[in-house]
């Protein structure tokens, strides 16, 4: 009896043991860190508020910002005009002494032209002589001389030098510089080269006589008198101005610039004060335009233009 009281209370002891076992047990909960009075305080000092921006406020600012940017944009433009002023004023300083230099060029230019006509004022260029290689100057000289004596019956003529221009080139004749001592020989020459119309070398070739001019002169004349054979076929009066390079055309004034035509503005001049006469008066006189007649001196425009 007593061991079977016995048994059942080990029994029970060994449930009630294994069913604590199984049990879990109860975890510890981490003591809670209390944060002390200072850290709080300091916490509230950090948090700020932000209060919400109104649309004024918005605008305001935007106002402010769009006022730095016009002064910025007033600064630069002002900087701006500066420098344009100053090119501007640079500018009109460059422009009076390029005209100041231009000025300078063209009365360089014009007694450039004036003392090339001076040193060849006595010059006479000779078109069409029979050329040869072997020609010296002395056989030239003989050539010229004999041309004067026998085509123009002018037997006084002193001729200081003659020589060829360019090089020799077979089949063409080579025009022939002539320099005279005198002056005075020079105009006799000229005033009888129109005996020379109907003269041939033994080739056939035509030989005339021309003045010894500087190019610029020479198509300064050639458009001169272009425009008065265009203004005797269109029978109106016409006079040329050798000197001042310029052409009256029935009372206008036109005067060679650039290798052209333009009217000048200075207006017509006194007709007394040009040299030779016009081609109206030709008809009835055939008075000579500097030394030479307005048949003769068509004749050489165009032989000049060939030769040219």
């Amino acid at each position: 009896m007593k061991k079977n009281i016995n048994t059942s209370l080990k029994s029970k002891v060994t449930k009630v043991i294994t069913k604590k076992s199984k049990t879990p047990a109860p975890k510890r909960k981490k003591p809670e860190r209390q944060s002390s009075s200072s850290e709080d305080s300091d916490m509230e000092s950090e948090t700020v508020v932000i209060p919400k921006k109104s649309k004024f406020d918005s605008i305001l600012e935007h106002l402010k910002s769009l006022a730095e940017s016009q002064a910025i944009i007033s600064e630069k433009v002002d900087k701006l005009t500066a420098s344009y002023e100053d090119f501007k004023t640079l500018s009109e300083s460059l422009k009076i002494e390029v005209t100041t230099l231009s000025k300078k060029v063209y009365t360089l230019e014009s007694e450039n032209e004036r003392l090339d006509l001076e040193l060849r004022k006595k010059n006479l260029l000779i078109f069409g002589l029979l050329d040869n290689e072997a020609d010296d100057e002395d056989t030239i000289k003989s050539k010229v001389l004999r041309l004067f004596s026998e085509k123009l019956s002018l037997n006084n003529i002193t001729v200081d030098t003659a020589h060829k221009i360019s090089t020799y080139s077979q089949g063409k004749h080579r025009p022939v510089r002539v320099q005279l001592i005198f002056q005075n020989d020079r105009d006799a020459i000229l005033n009888q080269r129109q005996k020379l119309k109907n003269v041939t070398d033994e080739l056939g070739n035509r030989i005339y006589i021309n003045e010894d001019l500087p190019l610029k002169t020479r198509l300064c004349r050639k458009i001169l008198r272009a425009k008065l054979a265009e203004c005797i076929n269109m029978n109106i009066p016409a006079k040329i101005n050798y000197t001042r390079n310029e052409i009256i055309v029935n009372g206008k004034c036109f005067k060679v610039m650039n290798n052209a035509l333009m009217e000048s503005k200075s207006g017509p001049i006194n007709p007394a004060q040009i040299q030779g006469t016009s081609f109206l008066s030709q008809r009835n006189n055939p008075a000579q335009i500097q030394g030479t007649s307005f048949l003769s001196q068509k004749n050489n425009t165009i032989q000049s233009t060939a030769a040219r």
